[in-house]
This record gives C-alpha cells, structure tokens and sequence, in this order.
C-alpha cells in the first residue's frame, strides 16, 4: 500500500500478508486484513495498493479473481482524548480504480462486481479478446476524499497537561497505541548545514 498526495509524492505505507499455493490454484487463498499508517502525516489524496501477482495466467476454466472488503477502516489520532479514533468508510466499484500494467487510464468501473457477502470481485487478468495475450492488473486507487472524514467528531476540549509537557506513543500492533516513558523519548531536531 502506497500514500500518495496531489504532487505525486508518497511512500510505501503498509503491506498484506503473502498468499501462497503450489500448484494449479482453484481454492480460495487468504491474505488477511491490510493496515497503512501516514506517520509522517502527509496530506494524502490516494490510497494505492500494488498487486503483486507472480501467477503466469489464469486457468481457461476457473480463471482468477481477487476479492476485498466492502469496507475499509479511516483512523485519525484525537490529541484531547490521547487515542484513536475510527470509523469504516464503505467501499463501491466505482471507488476502485484498477489499472493494468502500463496502462494510465483505469479499467471500467464495470471491470469490479459486488457478491452476495458485499464483498467487491474483480478479474486479476484481462484480455480484450481470446486471441490476445492475458494483461495482468497490477495496481488499485482509491481516491481518499474529505467526505470519508466527515463523520468523525473529535472532542476539541484543550488537553490539561501543563505547558512544555509532551507526550510520545508507538503503536505496538495496528490500532493499538502505548505511551512511551518518559526516559526512553528522543527529541529529533533538524539537521542545519551551513
């Protein structure tokens, strides 16, 4: 998973698990949740998932699709309530856009289907005929919008701590973060050259 803004500019900010199967694949592989963190807080405008698929085609009569959640999960960290704070956001075909390699233009919004559990379907190779050869789709964008973040009210009660006080957390597993004490904080000054 990428973090990318409105320059162009990201980093690489999370990754799923690595789903492997010997042989001829016609059962379902599990890859498990994925998690993306924006430590450096850039002001992000895209969620980019690379598809790393080192399968060679699809079977001629299976074929293979990945599926997704529905739904995928915003946190922001409320500094008055010294937490985090989260809400899911419900995902739509039309919010997946699923690029081929090479290809700067998305698929059709078509291309992603949604099955009876709500989860969103779509093709990990595609051909615009039978006598082409099979394209893998190799990367998904998923535009984040100040909509998704509409529905989260963060108290803005001013924190009691006096001043010149501050804290520092880690996140030991995602979502869940702990303070670190006080002795083990570092402070990071710029580096100034002149």
């Amino acid at each position: 998973a990428r973090l990318i803004n409105t320059a162009g500019q990201g980093f690489r900010a999370g990754r799923s698990a690595l789903g492997r199967y010997e042989g001829t694949v016609n059962v379902p592989v599990a890859f498990g949740d994925l998690y993306a963190h924006n430590p450096a807080r850039l002001d992000t405008s895209l969620l980019s998932l690379d598809i790393r698929n080192e399968l060679t085609a699809p079977h001629k009569v299976f074929g293979f699709y990945m599926t997704m959640a529905a739904s995928m999960t915003l946190g922001v960290f409320s500094t008055s309530l010294q937490q985090l704070v989260e809400q899911p956001v419900t995902l739509t075909p039309e919010m997946l856009k699923l690029y081929l390699a090479d290809a700067t233009t998305p698929m059709p919004t078509n291309t992603v289907t949604i099955e009876a559990n709500g989860a969103l379907r779509f093709p990990l190779f595609f051909r615009a005929a039978s006598n082409l050869p099979w394209q893998k789709i190799v990367r998904i964008d998923i535009e984040l919008t100040t909509a998704m973040f509409d529905g989260f009210v963060l108290d803005n009660t001013a924190i009691t701590t006096p001043v010149g006080t501050h804290h520092a957390w880690i996140e030991t597993r995602p979502g869940l973060l702990a303070e670190v004490p006080t002795a083990q904080r570092q402070v990071l000054l710029p580096l100034v050259s002149g």
